[in-house]
């Protein structure tokens, strides 16, 4: 017997909260599918924009729709996974933390939003399809599994066109679009360095406390092999020569050899100054 036939089914929607599932979200109750959860799983190191883009999701699809999202949380936060927990299996056993998650272990994901929801979906103890808001440009995610629809791309519905979609109903989610090339947590590993830039720049007190975590658990880097301190320092030097650099050395001696050249370059073009057009 096939899932869509089985009596007593339920209807579950899983809200990451960025465009792609919100617009699923939004064009399912234009639709009036049925819909009997939203559940979004905070990690605790979202942005602020997110949690103030989902309560105003929460408040337009409760006026019009009689619907509200379900919040679910890990009882343990980012920073105990990333520091404090004891690795029982492996070649890590007995060490603490798994430190930066990578695209081959992204134990973030499996530990403050995949379990959560499967808690809570067991706890249901009903059978159930569980919508996801993959987009039909990104058929690499698209993964088949009985218990699971992707409404965005059974309609051909592209990421462009979800962004469109949530701006033209008000959706803006406060700019972070406009800053980042994602919308994920704050402290993602898999960001781009660019990302880590704009981070640092304009949500100080977001980058200070990514820091903080990291801090925590040494001998794991970034995927380029960094740390924080090092894009820290970089950036500290980008503000003081107004540049932003895509390569820049790690090595102490290196950096300074660097710094020294890119400073006298400064100081000759500020006493032979290019001429105006």
């Amino acid at each position: 017997m096939g899932i869509q036939s089985v009596v007593n089914m339920l209807h579950i929607v899983s809200l990451s909260g960025g465009k792609d599932s919100t617009a699923m979200l939004l064009m399912m109750l234009e639709r009036e599918m049925p819909i009997d959860y939203i559940l979004f799983c905070d990690t605790g190191v979202e942005f602020p924009e997110m949690y103030e883009h989902l309560q105003k999701v929460d408040d337009y699809i409760g006026e019009k729709y009689g619907k509200h999202i379900t919040y679910l949380k890990s009882d343990k936060d980012y920073q105990y996974y990333f520091s404090e927990r004891v690795i029982t299996k492996g070649e890590r056993k007995g060490t603490k933390g798994y430190g930066y998650a990578s695209t081959r272990n992204r134990w973030c994901t499996d530990r403050l939003k995949v379990k959560p929801q499967e808690k809570f979906t067991k706890a249901l103890k009903q059978p159930y399809i569980l919508y996801c808001g993959i987009a039909a440009d990104e058929p690499e995610r698209l993964k088949q599994y009985e218990y699971k629809r992707y409404p965005l791309a059974e309609w051909g519905v592209t990421e462009a066109q979800c962004l469109d979609y949530c701006k033209a109903l008000g959706f803006t989610w406060g700019g972070l679009y406009d800053k980042f090339n994602r919308t994920g947590c704050y402290l993602c590993p898999l960001q781009s360095k660019n990302d880590w830039r704009v981070l640092y720049k304009n949500y100080p007190e977001l980058f200070k406390r990514a820091m903080e975590i990291e801090a925590g658990k040494q001998g794991t880097d970034l995927m380029n092999r960094c740390r924080l301190t090092d894009y820290k320092a970089q950036f500290e030097f980008e503000t003081k020569t107004g540049k932003s650099y895509k390569r820049y050395p790690r090595d102490p001696d290196k950096i300074k050899k660097f710094q020294d050249k890119e400073i006298a370059l400064l100081e000759k073009e500020k006493q032979c100054p290019k001429e105006q057009k």
